[in-house]
């Protein structure tokens, strides 16, 4: 995951994640959250745009021994091409 957050960053230096909601039950928590920033660098094979984007994540985690055992996470991808005007090359 390294190299994917490495492009993440690169891709968008002013990025800001803002933490809508957490929800707690029990071993488990959820993460809702809104990512923004403008698209000032490759990003999946897309050259700069200069356009903001705005995308939203959720994360789940199941805890064991006050650590996260699993990690469930989903990024609205979609979305942020739709902003952008296009698809990575390797979805042409």
């Amino acid at each position: 995951m390294i190299p994917v957050f490495v492009d993440l960053a690169s891709a968008l230096p002013d990025m800001d994640i803002q933490i809508l909601d957490i929800l707690i039950h029990g071993n488990m928590v959820g993460v809702r959250a809104k990512v923004r920033g403008t698209q000032s660098g490759s990003l999946m094979g897309i050259e700069a745009t200069s356009k903001p984007i705005e995308f939203a994540i959720h994360s789940f985690h199941e805890f064991r021994d006050e650590r996260i055992a699993k990690t469930w996470h989903l990024e609205d991808w979609l979305s942020v091409f739709h902003q952008i005007g296009t698809l990575p090359p390797s979805l042409n």
